[in-house]
């Protein structure tokens, strides 16, 4: 499975519903979902495939610092945080934070 960085994710879904609010224009919904969510593999599979890589978003940990600095166990970023507020998610791997 290919790593989708959250704003890759966040671009597919906004052209996705800007889609579902136009017409395909003669276009397949097939050959659609694969230009919309970038599918390597265009066959119905490998576009039910990519739509469910999109679906999964990974898990990890973190090591949070009082100051707010976060090092992501998934994908080794240190990032910086709001204290007060807490991490969801890991900004770089789009990982959701279960610690």
């Amino acid at each position: 499975m290919n790593e989708i960085t959250t704003e890759e994710r966040l671009r597919i879904v906004e052209e996705l519903n800007r889609t579902a609010n136009d017409s395909l224009g003669g276009e397949s919904l097939q050959r659609a979902l694969a230009r919309i969510t970038g599918a390597e593999d265009t066959s119905w599979r490998g576009v039910m495939r990519r739509v469910a890589e999109l679906a999964y978003r990974p898990t990890t940990q973190v090591q949070v610092a009082p100051d707010g600095r976060y090092h992501c166990f998934a994908c080794g970023h240190d990032g910086k945080t709001d204290p007060k507020c807490g991490l969801n998610y890991c900004e770089q791997c789009g990982a959701e934070v279960t610690n």
